[in-house]
């Protein structure tokens, strides 16, 4: 999982830091990291963390923060996305 979602910012320079790497990752991916498997991503976190070596217990802490700051993102995002005004137009409707 950390090599398909995880991409660093700096493959020379591990401490620039990694994003998630929106690219190659696909949305169903993305979903079940986030949401329904969200250990995956967190593990993934906290992989790099220590790639970055950090020590243990603050790699997992940053990665359960860093977790959480990720799905609030992505809540927010569908929030938005869900109170946006939408013209539906029926399927019936005759072409003029």
């Amino acid at each position: 999982m950390n090599g398909n979602i995880i991409k660093w910012r700096d493959e020379s320079d591990l401490s620039r830091g990694f994003v998630i790497d929106l690219d190659t990752v696909s949305t169903g991916q993305l979903f079940k990291c986030i949401y329904a498997e969200p250990h995956l991503l967190m593990n993934a976190f906290s992989d790099a963390f220590l790639l970055m070596r950090f020590p243990p217990e603050e790699a997992e802490e940053h990665a359960n923060e860093l977790y959480a700051t990720t799905r609030d993102q992505m809540d927010q995002f569908i929030d938005r996305l869900r109170a946006k005004p939408y013209l539906q137009i029926p399927a019936t409707m005759s072409k003029h």
